[in-house]
């Protein structure tokens, strides 16, 4: 990832510890969480971010990274050919999603994204009828209002992470997408 750094603007982070802390560890946290057997889509992946750690450390789950950046995505071919993991897949999609994939995810995964209710509304075309949407928030974010998506997804729970070595707190909010 260092190497890849700065050509495909994968993270403002240079210490190794705080990368391994703030993406990788953060990343981890869904580990336990995940269904056996899941299909997961890591929505705006970036730079592999919850999707690769999940996916190595759950071989079991079946993880899409969704990107739309190419440099990044060639970024993230390449370290799926490096890690030889069958588990985890690459595609490209747009930033409105306007062709829903052939594939439905039981869940759909995001990461730093800046507006929760945009993000929902994303994931609407990726779901099964009965899918989740966990979105990952970090201590700058554990005030927001949980409101958004309210007509097509509630909250089912939630998560609250202390991460070790920085003591950050990081918030999971899981919603489940109601009946149509």
């Amino acid at each position: 990832m260092m190497k890849w750094r700065r050509r495909a603007d994968l993270t403002a982070l240079v210490d190794p510890v705080e990368i391994g802390v703030r993406h990788y560890l953060d990343s981890l946290t869904l580990v336990a969480h995940v269904p056996p057997g899941a299909k997961v889509a890591d929505l705006g992946t970036g730079a592999g971010f919850p999707g690769v750690p999940l996916g190595i450390a759950r071989p079991d789950v079946e993880v899409t990274l969704l990107e739309t950046r190419e440099v990044k995505l060639a970024f993230l071919h390449h370290v799926i050919i490096a890690l030889r993991r069958p588990n985890l897949r690459v595609a490209r999609t747009s930033e409105r999603l306007e062709t829903p994939p052939a594939e439905r995810f039981g869940l759909v995964v995001a990461r730093a994204v800046a507006d929760i209710g945009e993000t929902l509304e994303r994931c609407a075309d990726l779901l099964r009828p009965d899918g989740q949407v966990w979105v990952m928030r970090g201590p700058s974010r554990l005030g927001e209002a949980d409101e958004h998506g309210r007509a097509r997804y509630g909250v089912i729970g939630e998560l609250n992470v202390v991460l070790p070595v920085e003591a950050a707190v990081r918030r999971i909010v899981m919603y489940q997408r109601r009946p149509e």
